[in-house]
């Protein structure tokens, strides 16, 4: 990370890096001020490359009272109700984000969806769940991308690119939450992406969906005529994603499954500490009851826009 990232974790450390005016404060109060919840504004955030890839870290300030952060399209509606980690329209986008306090966490995540004709349901899925985290876990979040309304190009997120005949449709990218590696063998959580014949998200995607032990591909959507939503395992054919959530039960039925790669099982990285848990489920896309991001109060059948994350810090 950049010598001038800026870190606070406790009001008795001192504060490394550059901030306001060059000044290194001796304590957290003499911090400038930050929105919700303790964290650096966007506009603070630093930017670095690992590899190919380009990251924008947000370190938070350790704060006693919950807050929320989020990532994703229509974020920036949310300002003020918590932190907007970032704004990624339809297009999907990755950041990697540090855990600012040990504690619980709530880990909610949308997928994108796919693009179709016919009236078939395209909406991406749901998938929640509860994890403790310690302070400094390094978080990528994955935002998915809306395929384009007839569009055949694959988008961010593992979305199924369409043929070139303008009629059949590229898969909605699915939106995951990744702990400590950057890495599909990482993803703690996922919602499915939307197929452009069947919905994303549950046990198993809409259509010739992802399930929980097979698929197109390992996060990736089938292409090459019907594009596949994005998910735990991408549809085939036109079909959703499938959600995840990174549960023992969960975890058991995968590695045990005689359908899983035997590579893709030793590659896997994440351990038990990091089990999901408080009802943690995964929710397809064509159920009703999916809780709309921006909206609260309201709830909906699938999502319809692009990919969405909130994380909301319950207690220590």
């Amino acid at each position: 990370i950049s010598a001038q990232t800026k870190i606070a974790t406790t009001n008795t450390e001192k504060i490394e890096g550059d901030i306001a005016g060059g000044k290194e404060p001796s304590s957290i109060d003499e911090l400038p001020d930050f929105s919700l919840g303790g964290f650096r504004l966007p506009s603070q955030a630093v930017t670095y490359t690992e590899g190919n890839r380009s990251y924008t870290v947000l370190e938070g300030i350790d704060s006693p009272e919950p807050f929320t952060v989020f990532f994703g399209d229509g974020a920036s509606t949310l300002s003020d109700k918590g932190e907007v980690l970032g704004e990624t329209s339809t297009n999907g986008g990755t950041i990697k984000y540090l855990v600012p306090k040990s504690g619980s966490y709530e880990l909610e995540v949308w997928g994108a969806k796919g693009s179709g004709a016919g009236g078939a349901n395209n909406s991406g899925g749901y998938s929640t769940g509860v994890v403790e985290l310690e302070q400094g876990t390094e978080l990528y979040l994955y935002a998915g991308s809306k395929a384009a309304s007839g569009g055949n190009a694959g988008p961010f997120g593992g979305g199924g690119n369409g043929n070139d005949n303008g009629s059949l449709y590229a898969g909605g990218g699915a939106t995951d939450i990744r702990i400590e590696y950057d890495s599909l063998y990482a993803r703690v959580i996922v919602a499915g992406g939307g197929g452009s014949g069947g919905c994303g998200g549950g046990f198993t995607g809409g259509g010739s969906g992802g399930s929980q032990t097979n698929g197109a591909y390992f996060g990736e959507g089938g292409t090459g005529g019907k594009g596949g939503g994005g998910g735990w395992y991408g549809g085939t054919n036109g079909g959703g994603g499938s959600g995840w959530v990174y549960t023992e039960a969960f975890f058991n039925n995968w590695y045990s499954s005689g359908e899983v790669k035997e590579a893709d099982k030793q590659a896997w990285k994440l351990t038990s500490e990091y089990y999901l848990r408080d009802g943690a489920m995964t929710y397809s896309g064509s159920w009703a009851g999916i809780p709309d991001p921006l909206n609260n109060d309201v709830n909906m059948t699938g999502n319809a826009r692009g990919g969405f994350i909130r994380i909301s810090y319950l207690s220590p």
